[in-house]
């Protein structure tokens, strides 16, 4: 089941999945049917989730699978800086959610959470389309044990409110989006809480 939910301040669509191989995969496979310029889509659940170097990421029920994509004009040659202001941008939305809490930014891709991985990023682009791919750990209750990792609801000891995060994390991204290419504020994040 498809639902399709505009919130005032992304001002664009947002597609909620069920279940999906990849949030990523499902946007490139909708960039060659449509003309679709920027989108979100949320899945539940991913049944083959994609890290960087083509690893795999854990994607049970319980955490925030999102994809992001956005048109430019300008584009860099590679994806190294779209990730780097993208992961600026995660980090601004999961702080301003839990101020309480320290997190930090693995280079250059990762967020973590007391010495655990919390957050993964996977930009890819295509043609003057880039696919921003997200993953959050939040109410994720274990790993498996060759996996350093933690959840928002580990940490806080309580179920978290997925909404929220979701909110969080897409007006971030918009936020990114419509200051493109102007996106110093985000690489200063960045810089500024590295591990």
């Amino acid at each position: 089941m498809v639902h399709f939910i505009a919130f005032i301040f992304s001002f664009m669509d947002i597609i909620h999945l069920e279940s999906v191989d990849s949030t990523n995969n499902y946007i490139k496979r909708l960039v060659r049917k449509s003309a679709s310029e920027s989108l979100f889509v949320v899945a539940a659940q991913q049944t083959n989730g994609r890290g960087s170097g083509e690893r795999t990421f854990l994607s049970e029920i319980g955490g925030l699978y999102l994809s992001f994509l956005m048109t430019v004009s300008t584009l860099p040659e590679d994806t190294i800086p779209i990730t780097k202001s993208a992961a600026g941008a995660v980090f601004e939305s999961l702080s301003s959610v839990y101020p309480e809490l320290e997190f930090k930014i693995k280079p250059r891709n990762d967020i973590y959470l007391n010495g655990k991985k919390l957050c993964g990023i996977l930009t890819e682009m295509i043609g003057q389309k880039v696919i921003i791919g997200v993953g959050i750990n939040v109410n994720n209750s274990s790993f498996p044990d060759a996996i350093n990792a933690t959840s928002l609801s580990i940490e806080n000891k309580c179920t978290q409110d997925l909404s929220i995060v979701e909110q969080s994390v897409i007006a971030s991204l918009s936020s990114l989006y419509r200051c493109w290419p102007d996106v110093s504020r985000y690489d200063e994040i960045y810089d500024a809480n590295l591990i």
